[in-house]
């Protein structure tokens, strides 16, 4: 793995690994005591919230985590919607729909003089 990927500390730690389950009890989310997350979702969520290279990095280092640590991150990335929220992706999608609207036109040259 990069050295220069958003979620990898100088130490080499990757940020977005590890596991927690939900507590039925406490209505929280705790550590898995063999593998703990090392960041709680809520933050995750606010990077890719508001971060671009936080969601770039997420989606290069996604591929290399566990699927137990996939499963984890396919739950917070469905609930921050951070796709959704990529500027680039929202004009995009603009375009798109300004691209693919009906042009009507009348007359023996579509409207012209």
């Amino acid at each position: 793995m990069s050295s220069n990927e958003w979620w990898i500390v100088p130490n080499g730690t990757n940020m977005l690994s590890g596991l927690d389950y939900f507590n039925e009890e406490t209505g929280q989310y705790d550590n898995d005591p063999n593998n703990p997350a090392r960041l709680n979702r809520i933050d995750i969520i606010d990077f890719l919230k508001r971060i671009p290279m936080a969601r770039h990095s997420f989606n290069r280092l996604y591929p290399t985590m566990s699927d137990e640590e996939k499963l984890r991150l396919d739950e917070i990335a469905k609930a921050s919607k951070f796709m959704e929220r990529n500027p680039q992706t929202v004009e995009d999608n603009f375009q798109r729909r300004m691209n693919t609207q009906g042009i009507y036109t009348t007359g023996k040259r579509g409207g012209g003089n």
